[in-house]
C-alpha cells in the first residue's frame, strides 16, 4: 500500500525555518496513524475536524489538529502523519476528539444525550474500534483500542480514549 511507503527518513531531520539559527537541524518525531471509521450517517458526507492528544512514557502533547483531506462518506481507513518536535517516548494512550461544528448543534447533541427522545435509539455517529500507529523512528507498529469497549461511538464535541492493546487482524474488521 502506498501509505506504508511514506518517506520516513526524510522526515527525521529538518531545517527549522523560524529558528534564530536556521542552519541547525532539529529532530522530528513522527507517527503514522491509520483510523478506520464506520460511517453511520445516511448518504451524507461529513467533514469532521479532530484533535488528538498523545500520552507517552516521557511526555505528552495535547490538542493536535487533524483535518482529513477528504470528507468521510463511507466505511474507510484514513491515514495521516503526525510530526512532533519533542520526544514523548513510547506512545501509551491517545485521546481522539471530534471537534463540534456549531454551538447550537453541540447544545442539541447534549440535550439528546441527556434526554433521549426514543428509548433504545441512538443518533448516528462514527464508530472507531481501534487506531493503528507506526512510529517513524523505530518503525514499531502499535494498536490502540477504545478504553470503553461497550461504547465505540464518537459524536461531534465528544472524545474517546484509546489505550494500547493486542488485536488480531480479524478483530479489527
Amino acid at each position: 500500500q502506498l501509505e506504508d511507503e511514506l518517506p520516513w527518513i526524510c522526515l527525521c531531520l529538518y531545517v527549522r525555518e523560524n529558528s534564530a539559527y536556521p542552519s541547525l537541524l532539529s529532530a522530528v518525531y513522527h507517527y503514522q496513524f491509520k483510523i478506520h471509521f464506520i460511517h453511520e450517517f445516511q448518504e451524507r458526507q461529513i467533514d469532521p475536524t479532530f484533535t488528538i492528544s498523545l500520552t507517552g512514557n516521557k511526555d505528552d502533547v495535547e490538542n493536535l489538529s487533524i483535518t482529513l483531506i477528504e470528507g468521510i462518506t463511507r466505511n474507510k481507513t484514513y491515514t495521516f502523519l503526525v510530526p512532533l518536535d519533542i520526544d514523548i517516548g513510547e506512545l501509551m494512550m491517545i485521546k481522539l476528539k471530534w471537534e463540534g461544528t456549531a454551538i447550537w448543534e453541540n447544545i442539541w447533541d447534549t440535550v439528546q444525550t441527556i434526554i433521549p427522545w426514543r428509548k433504545g435509539d441512538r443518533r448516528p455517529g462514527l464508530i472507531v474500534r481501534s487506531i493503528r500507529v507506526k512510529a517513524g523512528e523505530t518503525q514499531q507498529k502499535m494498536t490502540f483500542c477504545s478504553q470503553r469497549v461497550d461504547n465505540l461511538h464518537l459524536y461531534p464535541g465528544h472524545e474517546k480514549m484509546f489505550v494500547r492493546c493486542e488485536v488480531s487482524s480479524q478483530q479489527l474488521q
